[in-house]
């Protein structure tokens, strides 16, 4: 949902709010009545549709074009190795951060077998580090997911 939308939204909730507030003035005008029900049911839908778009961006896998789920995994190859840097600039730990020298366009321009393999690299690296990696923004969850779209990589890639 884009900001435009999202503000129709917002002025459309407000008018819901409203249409409430003053239900005991115009519930015997039958115009009235019948527009404020359909502008509640439009308004229902809206929310529905949202809810749905949320979860449809939730849901693991759901990307199987391989060039957008590789970019998809560029981005969150990167939020992994900030992390693993960051804590291994706490520890000046430079092997640590060695282990991952990746960059974004690196990751995006190589092979896909050599990329699968750097996104196994870091995955493997951040599961070694990952109760650390909590404080720098890389939850578990974010792990399983990031695996899910390896699998998910993988199995494009060999088709």
């Amino acid at each position: 949902m884009n900001r435009k939308q999202k503000n129709s939204q917002e002025m459309g909730n407000s008018i819901s709010q409203i249409l409430t507030d003053h239900l005991l003035d115009y519930q015997g005008n039958p115009i009235v009545s019948t527009n404020a029900q359909k502008h509640q049911d439009n308004m229902a839908e809206i929310a529905l549709n949202e809810q749905k778009q949320k979860d449809g961006m939730d849901i693991i896998g759901l990307v199987r074009d391989k060039n957008l789920l590789k970019e998809l995994m560029g981005d969150d190859s990167m939020k992994i190795v900030k992390a693993i840097r960051a804590l291994a600039a706490e520890n000046n730990n430079n092997q640590l951060a060695a282990s991952v020298d990746f960059t974004k366009t690196q990751l995006k321009r190589e092979p896909d077998t050599e990329a699968l393999a750097d996104f196994k690299k870091i995955k493997e690296v951040a599961d070694a580090n990952a109760p650390a990696l909590i404080a720098h923004g890389i939850s578990v969850q974010f792990l399983v997911a990031y695996l899910a779209d390896i699998s998910a990589f993988d199995s494009i890639i060999k088709k």
